[in-house]
């Protein structure tokens, strides 16, 4: 029983990174690649609790929502926006190493 008082205090949190839009009225609103067909996305968010800097607005950032509600937005550095792309060429390079093993 003492395991499941812990766990009342537990919120779920998502990430989401795209180009921060808009904000007003308690919202905001991110461009975002929709998972299934990578084709952007406009995404409108509530606030909750969250200092926000205007400059934000048109840059890149990472938003973390808890309990449905904006609860941090960050502004991505540039080599945070490359690293996942460098990432994916590392990994679309192995496939081809291994399938040229195979051929030979």
């Amino acid at each position: 029983m003492g395991v499941v008082g812990k766990m009342t205090g537990f919120k779920e949190a998502t990430f989401i990174e795209g180009k921060l839009v808009r904000i007003a009225k308690g919202k905001i609103e991110v461009e975002s690649e929709d998972d299934g067909t990578g084709e952007p996305a406009l995404l409108t968010l509530k606030l909750g609790d969250v200092d926000l800097d205007l400059d934000t607005i048109g840059e890149e950032v990472r938003v973390v929502i808890v309990d449905g509600r904006v609860a941090r937005i960050t502004r991505l550095s540039p080599k945070s926006r490359e690293k996942p792309r460098q990432e994916l060429y590392g990994v679309s390079g192995t496939p081809r190493e291994v399938g040229s093993d195979l051929a030979g």
